[in-house]
Parts: C-alpha cells; structure tokens; sequence
C-alpha cells in the first residue's frame, strides 16, 4: 500500500515470484506480450510464472495506457522540488516495466538496465523502510512457496528437488537454514 506505482508494485512482486534471472534480465527484458492475462501466465525464457489475483491486478494496472501510463515520484525522489512530480512512460515501448524516457535509452524505448532495477529497489527501500534486494525477495518467494506446499520438515534432498522442478537457482542447503529460521523446523 505504501507503493503508488503499478511498476514497482510488478517489480517487487515479479521478484517475489522468481521472475528475475541473471542480473534480473527476466524482469528487465519482460515484454508487455510475454503477459498473458486471460490465462494468468508470465512467460518467462526459463518457465511458466502462473498468476495469482494480487499479481493479475498489478499487470492490468501496469500495461494500462491510462492509468500506468504516467511514473509518480516519492516525496523523498525530489530533490529540492527541482525533479517533477511526475513524468510520462513511452507506452511504444514493448516492455512491461518501462524506463524513464531519456536520449541514452531512445526515449524509454529500451529495457531498464540492471542498474535501473537496482536503484529503483534502493529507492523502494527507503521508501518502504525495508530492505529490498532481488535475491532476497526471490529467495522469499520460494520459501513462501514451499510452506505453502509442506508446513515443516524440509529436508536438503527435497529442496534440491523443489528448486530443480521449479527451476530456480540456489543452494538447498543454505535455503534449508533460511527456512528452518524463518518458519521453524
């Protein structure tokens, strides 16, 4: 609730829902067509993301012309109220999370680069007052996934199975640890 715009809100909950890749080329280079909302899939290089309600109601707002057309800034983005409150996304651009238009990226037309993904979650930090970093929130998502399947009683060789099956990248064991703290085991 505390997000304004529907594109940080998708890049929170895209990481959540492990659509990142190395240096969270999936989230950057994610087309507004590889989004398919009358079937709530994500394609993804590497997988299918399936949709849930909360992630439907971002993507609408997020690739609606109107509505997510326009990137508000947060009170503490403007320096000396020299930055406009607002700016115009380039909708031409055939990406899901678009850039702020500018000359170095053909005025929005190319995807965020990672260092854009990263400032724009150092900035949703602060703004936030959590700490937010891709690996962290994909490596949540996973162990909400897990406890949503088995409640406790992980062991390494079913989560070397998991993370296979669901192809994410991690260690099982140093996952096993983050779980066992996280929902006790």
């Amino acid at each position: 609730n505390l997000l304004t715009n529907p594109q940080d809100k998708f890049i929170i909950y895209g990481l959540f829902n492990g659509i990142s890749g190395k240096e969270n080329q999936h989230l950057s280079n994610l087309k507004a067509k590889d989004i398919d909302l009358e079937n709530g899939k994500i394609y993804i290089p590497d997988r299918v993301v399936a949709m849930d309600e909360y992630m439907k109601d971002i993507c609408v707002d997020m690739l609606d012309p109107v509505f997510g057309a326009t990137y508000y800034r947060y009170i503490d983005d403007k320096k000396n109220n020299l930055c406009p409150d607002n700016y115009e996304l380039n909708f031409k651009s055939e990406y899901a999370i678009k850039s702020r238009p500018t000359n170095m990226n053909s005025d929005g037309l190319e995807p965020m680069k990672k260092e854009g993904i990263k400032t724009r979650l150092h900035k949703l930090s602060k703004v936030t007052g959590m700490s937010l970093s891709s690996k962290d929130l994909v490596r949540s998502g996973v162990m909400h996934k897990m406890n949503k399947i088995k409640k406790t009683g992980w062991t390494v060789v079913e989560i070397k199975e998991f993370l296979n099956q669901n192809n994410f990248k991690m260690q099982p064991f140093a996952l096993q640890k983050l779980y066992d703290l996280k929902y006790g085991n």
